[in-house]
C-alpha cells in the first residue's frame, strides 16, 4: 500500500497590485458618454457634468464589482442628477431676475405717480405757468432716479413734461 500523501495547505493566491491606470478603467465608457451628452455647454457646466458622470460611474463600478452595465448606468445617473440640479438653479435664477425686473418696474411707476401727484399739489400747475406762442402749457416735473446704463452712472435729476392746459 502506498504511503498517504502529506497534507499540504491550499495554494495561496497572490493578489495583483493595482496599477496606476486601473482607476481609469471604469471611465472608459462613461467619460466619453458624458462628454458627448454635455454637448456645447459652457466650460463650468461641462466640467460639472463630466465630474458627476465620472463619480457616478466610479461608485457604480465599485458597488457592482466591475459590471460594465451598472458602471454605465451609474455614469448616466450622475450626469442626469447634475443636469437636474443645474436646471433647477437656472430656473431659480430666472425667477429671481423676473422678480427683480417687476419690482424695478413697479418702483419706477410709483416714482412717476408720486412726481405727478406732487406737481399737482405745487404751484407749477397754476394757470399762469408757461405761455408759448402756440398756446398755454404746464410743466409737470418728474423725478428721474439715479441709474446705471452700460456702466455709466447717471445721477438723480428732475425732468419736465409740457402738458397743454387748453
Amino acid at each position: 500500500m502506498p504511503a498517504p500523501a502529506p497534507c499540504l495547505p491550499p495554494p495561496v493566491r497572490l493578489r495583483r497590485l493595482p496599477r496606476a491606470a486601473d482607476w481609469l478603467r471604469p471611465l472608459r465608457f462613461p467619460l466619453p458618454l458624458a462628454l458627448l451628452l454635455a454637448g456645447c455647454q459652457s466650460a463650468p457646466r461641462l466640467a460639472l457634468d463630466t465630474t458627476a458622470a465620472a463619480a457616478g460611474s466610479i461608485t457604480a463600478h465599485q458597488a457592482s464589482a466591475g459590471n460594465p452595465y451598472w458602471t454605465a448606468a451609474g455614469g448616466l445617473a450622475g450626469y442626469l442628477l447634475a443636469d437636474a440640479a443645474q436646471n433647477l438653479q437656472d430656473k431659480n435664477q430666472q425667477q429671481a431676475l423676473a422678480l427683480a425686473f417687476e419690482r424695478g418696474r413697479a418702483q419706477s411707476a410709483q416714482q412717476s405717480y408720486d412726481a405727478i401727484q406732487n406737481a399737482q399739489k405745487s404751484d407749477r400747475l397754476s394757470p399762469s405757468a408757461l405761455t408759448v406762442a402756440s398756446g398755454r402749457y404746464t410743466e409737470i416735473p418728474l423725478l428721474v432716479p439715479q441709474r446705471s446704463i452700460n456702466g455709466v452712472i447717471l445721477n438723480q435729476s428732475v425732468e419736465y413734461i409740457r402738458v397743454s392746459t387748453h
